[in-house]
């Protein structure tokens, strides 16, 4: 059982608050049976919180606040699991559940490569003791070797010692004998001296004689003292190499007893430990065959393909199916590692050869990985250029959409700018011109000098008449007046060159009046004179004469 914990958010990772959340078991596996349901909502705060069964489930859950619930995937939740998962974890968790009977089988499969495991390690143990016991067995023989040299040794002191004191003893005796003469031979001299005094210079002789011998009797008996004293050194000496030897010879017995005993405790460990080793070999392949019994009801009852290794088919001969211990023929694949040709199916390096047991035959999967044929061309294969349609090193391209390399063009100097071109559009480059602040002379500005040369200088004037203009008061022609109406009527202070006196009456043509009636002969005076105030006016109907 696992915590099911997060915060429910939408696509923009808004908190969704009060949304649903529905969990249903789609069979029955783990701890949950087939169409058991745990729904929730998610807090204020779109948090969500709550414990979840091992099984198997589709989830379920608003995802958004405008809608209902949606299919959001599924999810498996294995009884190892433990500790708090959100739901974007258990998403990512759709394995299926294996029946009971395969996980035993696995969980079998796994002790029996871990006792495996173990046994070879136990074996290896019993080895290196088997080993240890064999080098200590041999330094406890060496060590016995060397306690029986020594007892040799200590032996021949003592012989030695022994042949020292019989010797001291052979000079002692001699002294003793020496002492003996030289008594008799000064007694000798005594009787001599008194019994003839004739002989007194050869007693005198006997005498110095005696008294050499004594000295020499003195000398054999230091000498005997020494001996003695050299013979009780070499006694107490081999006494001391004997009690040594026997220490060490019973020592050395002692550890060679311990080292037999070891030994064949060793000896015994070692066949005990060959005993485990041959166990634990049989055990191993117990283990195997129980390891591989396991592996083939699993992949029997998930359907899975039993990885065979590699395989040779250079003979033309399909390898033979995996058979397990009752005999039935498994669902197995190779590995190709020399090609060949099988039932007419040519098989790469690479390749896998799968054997269907459903079937009772055999097919092919390619090495994706691998490339079949280049442009007709098989195996290791040299390519050209040419071979696929590609330009030669160094060549450029016919024609290109867009450069392999953007370039970019820059103005520098009175005007500044840049821009970058790869040739896949037009672009435009906008230019920033500098200031005013330089000079050029006029010879550097083509056509300036005829420019300059064709005007005028500053400060001159000119005529109307220089310029084609009209004075400032002028009076124009009838003619050069435009815009003139066909008929208007007159007025009598615009008529110019009016004469002081008329010789006769105007016609209505000259002042306008076409069409009308003319002034009767009778009416009109024989000869005009000058009025003051006559004036003529016309209202479009008739002409008057008022007078002033």
């Amino acid at each position: 059982m696992i915590n099911v914990k997060g915060i429910l958010t939408d696509a923009e990772g808004v908190p969704l608050p009060l949304a649903i959340i529905e969990f249903y078991s789609t069979r029955n596996a783990g701890e949950s049976l087939n169409g058991a349901a745990a729904v929730t909502r998610t807090d204020e705060h779109g948090g969500y919180d709550f414990t979840l069964k091992s099984g198997e489930y589709e989830v379920y859950a608003q995802v958004a606040k405008s809608t209902d619930v949606y299919f959001v995937g599924e999810c498996t939740v294995t009884q190892s699991m433990t500790g708090a998962y959100d739901l974007e974890a258990l998403m990512s968790m759709a394995v299926p559940l294996l029946p009971e009977s395969v996980t035993q089988a696995i969980d079998a499969a796994d002790t029996a490569v871990e006792a495996r495991g173990q046994i070879q390690v136990l074996h290896s143990s019993v080895e290196q003791y088997a080993g240890s016991a064999k080098v200590y067995r041999d330094e406890s023989a060496a060590h016995a070797n060397a306690a029986a040299i020594s007892a040799q040794a200590g032996s021949e002191s003592e012989s030695k010692a022994k042949a020292s004191e019989e010797a001291a003893a052979l000079h002692e005796q001699a002294s003793e004998d020496n002492a003996i003469a030289s008594g008799n031979a000064a007694s000798e001299a005594s009787q001599s001296e008194l019994m003839a005094a004739s002989h007194a210079e050869k007693a005198l002789e006997h005498k110095n004689a005696a008294g050499v011998s004594e000295g020499n009797a003195k000398k054999s008996e230091l000498a005997a003292k020494a001996s003695e004293q050299g013979a009780l050194g070499h006694k107490n000496a081999a006494s001391l190499s004997e009690n040594n030897a026997q220490s060490e010879a019973a020592a050395s017995a002692q550890n060679a007893l311990v080292a037999t005993e070891q030994a064949g405790i060793a000896t015994e460990q070692a066949d005990l430990a060959a005993s485990r080793a041959n166990a634990a070999a049989t055990s191993a392949d117990d283990a195997n065959s129980a390891a591989k019994r396991a592996e083939s009801s699993a992949a029997a009852m998930t359907g899975a393909l039993l990885e065979m290794g590699a395989v040779n088919l250079s003979s033309g001969v399909a390898p033979a199916p995996y058979e397990d211990e009752e005999g039935t023929k498994r669902a197995c694949f190779w590995k190709v590692v020399v090609p060949g040709v099988i039932d007419g199916v040519d098989y790469g390096v690479g390749d896998s050869i799968v054997y269907s047991a459903e079937l009772d035959t055999y097919y092919k999967i390619d090495n994706t990985e691998s490339v079949t044929s280049v442009n007709g061309k098989k195996g290791v294969v040299t390519l050209s250029a040419v071979d696929v349609g590609a330009l030669p090193a160094g060549s450029n391209a016919v024609s290109a959409s867009k450069w392999a390399t953007p370039r970019v063009i820059a103005v520098d100097g009175d005007a500044q700018g840049s821009v970058t071109i790869d040739g896949s559009a037009n672009v435009t480059l906008s230019l920033s011109i500098r200031d005013a602040t330089h000079a050029h002379a006029i010879s550097n500005i083509t056509g300036l000098r005829a420019e300059l040369d064709g005007k005028s200088e500053t400060g001159h004037s000119h005529t109307a008449s220089e310029v084609g203009a009209r004075p400032d008061t002028w009076v124009p022609s009838f003619n050069q007046v435009t815009g003139k109406p066909a008929s208007y009527p007159t007025i009598w202070s615009m008529i110019g060159s009016k004469p002081e006196t008329a010789t006769r009456w105007p016609t209505l043509t000259e002042i306008g009046a076409l069409g009308k009636t003319e002034v009767a002969d009778s009416v009109k005076p024989a000869t005009a004179t000058k009025c003051g105030g006559v004036k003529i006016e016309f209202d479009g109907t008739t002409l008057n004469i008022v007078t002033g």
